[in-house]
C-alpha cells in the first residue's frame, strides 16, 4: 500500500519529532522525524500489526540527521560542562564515561560522545587536582598561622624530599595539637580518651586520625588530630 498525504498534513506537520508515547498507536505523516533507525523500525512494526498493511517508502536519504540536536551538541563545550559538573567529580572522581553521559542526558537533555565525555572528565579533574595542589602548597603558611594565633600549640608536617626533579616534595602527614584544647580538657574534661579515624575522599586517599575526649556535658572534645597515608604503629 502507498500511503497518501494531503497538502494540509504536509503543511501542518512539517519536521515534527515522533512522540515515543504514541509508539503503540503511531500516526504517520510526511516530515515526521525519528530519533534513530531502530525507532523507525519499531514504529513500522507496530503500524503493520495495527493496520495489517505495508508502507511503501518512495525516497530515503541516508544522511538524515537531527539538525537542531546536532547544533546544540556543537554548542556544548567540554570546558563549560566540566565547570558545571565540577561538584559531581569532587564526589565521584572515578566516574565512568557511561555514567557521565547519563548525567548529561538527565541534566541537559543532550547526548555526548565518548570523546567529549573523556575531555570533560580530564578538564574537571585537572581543575580539582590543581586546587588540591594549591592547598597543599599553603600548608607551611597554615602551620605558621596556627602557631601564631595559638601559642604553645604543637603543629608540624612531614614531606618526602627525596625527589631529584626539583620539586618541593610529596606531602606525607601533618599533626595538629592546639594548646587551648589541651588547657580546656585539663580544666573540665572527663577522664576518658578515645582514638577515632576515617578515610578521606577525593583525589588524594589518606586517613584522618584523631584523639577525642568528653566534656562535662558528655560531648566530644577534640584533643589533637593528624592526617597520614595509612594507619599503622608508626603513625
Amino acid at each position: 500500500m502507498t500511503y497518501k498525504f494531503t497538502d494540509e498534513m504536509r503543511r501542518k506537520n512539517r519536521h515534527v519529532h515522533f512522540n515515543e508515547k504514541t509508539i503503540k498507536n503511531p500516526k504517520l505523516f510526511s516530515g515526521l522525524i525519528f530519533s534513530s533507525s531502530s525507532q523507525f523500525k519499531e514504529v513500522m512494526t507496530w503500524y503493520k500489526k495495527l493496520n495489517d498493511k505495508d508502507l511503501v517508502i518512495k525516497t530515503i536519504s541516508k544522511n538524515h540527521t537531527n539538525r537542531v540536536a546536532s547544533k546544540k551538541r556543537r554548542l556544548i563545550k567540554s570546558s563549560w560542562l566540566a565547570k558545571i559538573l565540577i561538584d559531581w567529580f569532587r564526589l565521584l572522581p572515578d566516574m565512568f564515561l557511561k555514567v557521565l553521559k547519563v548525567v548529561v542526558v538527565k541534566k541537559f537533555g543532550l547526548m555526548i560522545t565518548d570523546h567529549q565525555a573523556r575531555k570533560v572528565r580530564e578538564k574537571a579533574m585537572k581543575t580539582i587536582e590543581g586546587d588540591h595542589n594549591e592547598q597543599y602548597n599553603m600548608i607551611f603558611d597554615y602551620i605558621e598561622e596556627l602557631k601564631k594565633t595559638h601559642p604553645g600549640s604543637t603543629v608540624f608536617a612531614e614531606w618526602d624530599v627525596s625527589l631529584e626533579d626539583g620539586n618541593a616534595g610529596i606531602f606525607k602527614k601533618i599533626y595538629v595539637c592546639l594548646r587551648p584544647l589541651i588547657d580546656g580538657f585539663k580544666v573540665g574534661g572527663r577522664k576518658s580518651i578515645g582514638l577515632d579515624g576515617c578515610h578521606t575522599k577525593g583525589v588524594y586517599k589518606m586517613q584522618i586520625l584523631s584523639v577525642v575526649a568528653l566534656d562535662p556535658n558528655n560531648g566530644w572534645w577534640p584533643l589533637c588530630w593528624t592526617v597520614v597515608e595509612k594507619e599503622n604503629k608508626k603513625t
